[in-house]
């Protein structure tokens, strides 16, 4: 295992790329701080970074200011794109 940051306890194994970006999709999903999403997400500041780079640019989550600070919130699209990755890995199991 490369990095703990990847292995979610939650999950009990090493997450994948897609993984991680729906626990941050989740973690978002009323709106999160960077700081909050850091912490529950298990990542560095660097990888928390590029993911939400990466789903911004794919329009699953929104920034919004608030105060001046940074909030992150899963769209509609990311919404409805959590729903039926739930629903995969439930028919999967």
């Amino acid at each position: 295992m490369n990095s703990t940051s990847e292995f979610s306890s939650l999950h009990g194994y090493r997450r994948s790329n897609i993984d991680i970006l729906f626990d941050i999709v989740s973690i978002a999903i009323n709106g999160k701080s960077k700081f909050e999403i850091l912490e529950k997400a298990h990542l560095n500041s660097q990888q928390l970074d590029r993911y939400l780079e990466e789903l911004n640019d794919l329009g699953l989550i929104e920034v919004k200011k608030v105060s001046g600070r940074n909030f992150y919130i899963a769209s509609r699209k990311g919404k409805q794109l959590l729903r039926q990755y739930e629903n995969l890995k439930k028919f999967l199991m």
